[in-house]
């Protein structure tokens, strides 16, 4: 009996928490991901808009360098 338990028990320990929800409120990440090419004509008026989004977090890809400056601002 013991060696039928022993494992069982032993997998419960390491793994029993996963089996529960974890979820609870207050817990969310809003992320957003924008491609900034080098063809938008208003890069001023996409950084206000992604700044205004809420995001907690942004990633900005392929910015072109003329316009970097106006992002980090």
């Amino acid at each position: 009996m013991i060696a039928l338990l022993l494992p069982g028990v032993a997998w419960l320990n390491l793994f029993g928490g996963l089996l529960t929800d974890k979820s609870h409120p207050g817990g969310d990440l809003t992320v957003a991901s924008h491609n900034g090419g080098a063809d938008n004509p208003d890069p001023v008026g996409t950084a206000r808009a992604l700044a205004r989004s809420g995001a907690d977090v942004l990633a900005l890809e392929e910015l072109a360098a003329e316009a970097r400056r106006t992002y980090e601002e």
